[in-house]
């Protein structure tokens, strides 16, 4: 139990809970990404396709859910990423409907923010000054903001030229709706003309949100289409897999995939965060990680469950191993997680799902059996298994290698490469 623990145990303990916990990359922050981020093949490309295109560009980052597309595109906007390009002036931004993505930049949280409240200050000036006489900037700011307008770099004079605070508000009712909203839209677009790269990080859907995914991806399209058209900054932007299928605009534009992280990268990215395994074995570590199946967010959760019952089991030793990992996570969990992840290569079959569920948790442990066997076990007709595996090796989930009349299935590690199975049973 916890409290019989010494005191740099139980801190460490707590400090990874709190890592733990924060499940949506949003939540985690730069620092988060600086420290711990493990980079993906795919995203070790987008950075080289960055530094070919140098601007203009259509850029698409696909991944599963939970997957890691936002840490990614965190991790591009910091440049911490090998192979970007230096001094690259980013801007990124998580996609909302036009109105409220208009709202967010006016939010002052962020130095883009704040750019873009001076730039809107100043045309909140203009607009007032022509229609009713009237402005919310002395003649020495508006001098002094208009210069401003032409780097998004904030400068200290900004800075305290903004404390000032203009009366936005005021200014906004004393224009109409669709004046108020046509500002809004073009000092947005002003501020992203100015930048030579923008990341937009998209909502995870629901199976059920195709219309609201297929709505975000038509406005992306809309701001493409005009920066495009004048020239601008390159787009990246990261959107589902799950529902990544079927629309016009993914065409358009240069695909990398994030595939599943290799179990080692999961445990690297936990052990330079936390300068070691602890409060696990680097094997309890690993058996997590196998078991979230690439699936960086799943890893997390996984990992609140041990920590969970480490802090209230009297009969657990002073490290968290992997026999105690196997007790923590039930079955039932993975198998309701791995039935989410799965259900999209079987959408109108729920039973070939749950059956590809039971014959992944077979493969777990020999890593590879032979397809007569797995037939016997899953209760299913031979053509049945022949189109699960079929489907699954298509997926990268299992390899099979052929031996006398049978064929050998095994598991492919997540994050792996496709490759036949190699060891004989």
């Amino acid at each position: 139990m916890l409290a019989n623990r010494g005191k740099s145990d139980s801190e460490r303990f707590d400090s990874v809970r709190v890592w733990a916990r924060l499940l949506p990359a949003e939540s985690r922050g730069q620092e988060w990404v600086r420290a711990g981020y493990v980079v993906p093949e795919a995203v070790l490309r987008v950075a080289r396709e960055l530094d070919a295109v140098r601007g203009n560009g259509l850029i698409c980052l696909i991944g599963s859910q939970g997957i890691g597309k936002s840490s990614a595109l965190m991790a591009l906007h910091e440049g911490i990423v090998p192979g970007m390009p230096r001094h690259l002036n980013s801007i990124l931004i998580k996609w909302r409907r036009n109105q409220d993505l208009h709202a967010s930049f006016l939010e002052s949280s962020r130095k883009t923010s704040q750019a873009c409240l001076y730039t809107y200050s100043i045309r909140l000036d203009r607009e007032l000054s022509s229609k009713v006489g009237l402005g919310i900037l002395s003649s020495e700011d508006r001098e002094l903001l208009d210069g401003f307008q032409k780097d998004i770099v904030l400068l200290e004079e900004e800075k305290e030229l903004y404390s000032r605070n203009p009366d936005i508000d005021w200014a906004e009712s004393k224009l109409s709706k669709s004046t108020v909203s046509t500002l809004r839209r073009e000092t947005c677009l002003q501020l992203l003309l100015r930048a030579s790269l923008i990341l937009i990080d998209t909502a995870d859907y629901s199976r059920t949100d195709r219309r609201r995914m297929a709505t975000d991806l038509e406005s992306i399209c809309s701001l493409w289409n005009k920066i495009a058209s004048s020239g601008g900054p390159t787009i990246l932007f990261a959107v589902q897999k799950e529902l990544s299928v079927g629309h016009f605009f993914l065409d358009k534009a240069r695909k990398f995939e994030i595939e599943p992280l290799a179990a080692e990268k999961m445990v690297e990215a936990y052990q330079r965060t936390f300068h070691g395994s602890a409060p696990f074995t680097e094997e309890a570590l690993l058996k997590l990680a196998r078991m979230s199946r690439g699936i960086f967010r799943r890893f997390l959760s996984y990992i609140l469950l041990a920590l969970d019952l480490f802090e209230t089991d009297l009969s657990a030793s002073e490290e968290i191993d992997a026999d105690f990992v196997t007790r923590a996570v039930p079955v039932e969990r993975i198998v309701e997680d791995m039935e989410t992840e799965l259900s999209q290569l079987f959408p109108k079959n729920s039973g070939l799902t749950s059956a590809a569920v039971r014959l992944i948790l077979l493969l777990e442990e020999p890593r590879e059996m032979r397809q007569s066997e797995l037939m016997e076990l899953l209760e299913v007709k031979d053509y049945t298994l022949s189109r699960l595996l079929t489907k699954l090796e298509d997926a990268h989930y299992v390899t099979r290698r052929r031996e006398g009349n049978d064929k050998i299935v095994c598991l492919r590690s997540s994050g792996s490469t496709p490759a036949e199975c190699s060891v004989s049973v």
